[in-house]
């Protein structure tokens, strides 16, 4: 199964719920990386397709908020990223 067919059973068994403007996330990665906000809705993603399908979310998105926060000195932002990724994480394990 290709990367492609993954994505489209992932978007369907989630709703669309890992989808951001209509892409996968993983699409995003190189055209909005310095992006903050679109790298928020990848995590926002990420999130509810490890609420829906049992995935472990992909760290990366969640890497890119805190190191975009940094640059933006957004350090509530980034802890009220962290902490409330934390705990969805800590009810998925």
């Amino acid at each position: 199964m290709g990367l492609d067919q993954n994505s489209e059973l992932i978007a369907e068994v989630t709703d669309g719920a890992n989808l951001v403007d209509g892409k996968q996330t993983w699409e995003l990665v190189d055209e909005k990386k310095h992006d903050i906000d679109a790298m928020k809705r990848c995590c926002d993603a990420e999130l509810k397709t490890m609420e829906k399908a049992g995935m472990v979310p992909a760290p990366y998105y969640f890497e890119r908020v805190a190191i975009l926060s940094r640059k933006e000195k957004i350090t509530n932002k980034r802890y009220f990223t962290v902490r409330s990724t934390l705990k969805k994480l800590r009810r998925f394990i």
